[in-house]
C-alpha cells in the first residue's frame, strides 16, 4: 500500500449514523434502499446511505476539551457507577498526549509494541516521511480507532442478533437480547437528532474551535450511551420482539430509537411500553422499564407476540415518522405485493 493510497483510502472513514447492518434490513430484493428524502425516493445501497466522513474520528484530545466533558457529566462520571467511563475517557486522554508527542521513530516502536501492523497493511508502509501531515494522520487513525472499535463491536454483535432473528432461533435470541438492547440504544445518541442537539449546546458552551466541539461530540455520545444503559439498569427490562403480519409494514428513520409517553400508550392501547425500536420491516422490539430491580431480579426478559392490526401499525409508523429528522426508508417493491 502506497503512501497516497493510505492517505485516501476509506477504511473506518465512512460512519454510518444508521449501520448498515441495521439499513439493510429494508433493502428490496435488487439490494437497494427506497429513502424518502422530504417527499422525493431516493435509491441507493445500504453502504452508500446514512454516513457522514470521519463522523467518530478524533484529533489530538486538549485539557479544555476532557475540562469540558468533565464538568458536563460531572454527576455521572464522579459517581461509583460511572468510575469505568470515566477511566476510559482519562485513557483516551493520556494515549492522545502519549501519540501526539511522539517522534517518527518512536511511533514505529509504538506501533509495533502494540500489535498494530494490521492497520498498515502488515507493515507495508514503513514510517520513513518526515511529512508531519503523514504522521499526525497515522496518529489520529490510531486515537480514533480507539472509541470506534467501541461503537464497531456492538454492530458486530448485533449482527449476530439479527442472524438468530432470521432463523428464527429462540433460544440464541435469549442469549443474544442484550446485543439488541446495547445497538438500540446506542441509535438513540447516534442519530442527526441528538448530534445536532448535543452540537449546538457544546458550541454555546466552548465558542472556540471547531475540533473542541467535534471532540467532545463524539466522547458526548460515548457517555450518554453509558448513562442511559445505567438508568435502565436500575429496571427489570421486559423486551417484546413483535413479529407483524398485518402486511402493512414497518417504517424506520434517521431516529429509529422512539420514546412513548402516556398518550401513545392509550392511543395505541399498550401499557407496558417505554421505546419502540423497528428492526425490519416485518420485527418490532418493544422495550419497557419493569420494576426497580433489586439482587434477586433478572435483568432482562425477552418475549415474542404477533400484531395483525393495520390501524396499530400506522399508527406505529406516524410515531416514527413524527420523531424522524428528515429520511424515513422502507421497501416499496414489497409494499406492492
Amino acid at each position: 500500500m502506497t503512501k497516497d493510497k493510505f492517505l485516501k483510502q476509506d477504511i473506518k472513514r465512512k460512519h454510518h449514523y444508521l449501520p448498515k447492518v441495521y439499513s439493510k434490513q429494508w433493502k428490496d430484493n435488487r439490494g437497494i434502499l427506497n429513502i424518502n428524502l422530504n417527499g422525493e425516493i431516493i435509491k441507493c445501497k445500504p453502504e452508500n446511505a446514512f454516513l457522514e466522513k470521519d463522523l467518530n474520528r478524533l484529533d489530538f484530545i486538549t485539557a479544555t476539551q476532557i475540562s469540558t466533558i468533565k464538568e458536563l457529566y460531572k454527576s455521572f462520571l464522579y459517581s461509583e457507577f460511572g468510575k469505568s467511563t470515566l477511566n476510559f475517557i482519562d485513557e483516551l486522554h493520556e494515549t492522545s498526549r502519549i501519540l501526539e508527542n511522539l517522534s517518527r521513530e518512536e511511533l514505529n516502536i509504538y506501533i509495533v509494541k502494540n500489535d498494530l501492523s494490521y492497520i498498515f497493511a502488515l507493515s507495508e508502509i514503513k514510517l520513513e516521511s518526515h511529512d508531519l501531515d503523514y504522521i499526525n494522520k497515522i496518529k489520529q487513525i490510531l486515537l480514533s480507532n480507539l472509541i470506534e472499535d467501541v461503537f464497531s463491536d456492538v454492530e458486530t454483535n448485533y449482527g449476530e442478533f439479527i442472524e438468530a432473528l432470521s432463523q428464527q432461533d429462540n433460544s440464541i435470541l435469549k442469549k443474544y437480547i442484550q446485543y439488541l438492547l446495547l445497538f438500540s440504544t446506542l441509535q438513540k445518541f447516534r442519530s442527526p437528532n441528538f448530534l445536532n442537539q448535543k452540537r449546538n449546546e457544546l458550541n454555546e458552551i466552548l465558542q472556540t474551535k471547531e475540533n473542541d466541539v467535534k471532540n467532545c461530540l463524539i466522547l458526548s455520545v460515548y457517555i450518554e450511551h453509558k448513562r442511559f444503559l445505567l438508568e435502565l439498569s436500575k429496571y427489570y427490562i421486559c423486551i417484546d420482539l413483535v413479529s407483524n403480519v398485518s402486511g402493512e409494514y414497518f417504517l424506520t428513520s434517521d431516529s429509529p430509537f422512539v420514546s412513548c409517553d402516556n398518550e401513545i400508550r392509550n392511543k395505541l392501547e399498550i401499557d407496558d411500553c417505554d421505546y419502540f425500536f423497528p428492526i425490519s420491516p416485518i420485527y418490532l422490539a418493544v422495550i419497557c422499564k419493569g420494576q426497580k430491580r433489586d439482587k434477586n431480579t433478572k435483568n432482562t426478559r425477552l418475549s415474542f407476540g404477533e400484531i395483525n392490526n393495520k390501524m396499530v401499525i400506522q399508527e406505529i409508523n406516524s410515531l416514527i415518522s413524527r420523531s424522524c429528522q428528515n429520511l424515513i426508508f422502507y421497501n416499496v417493491k414489497e409494499k406492492q405485493k
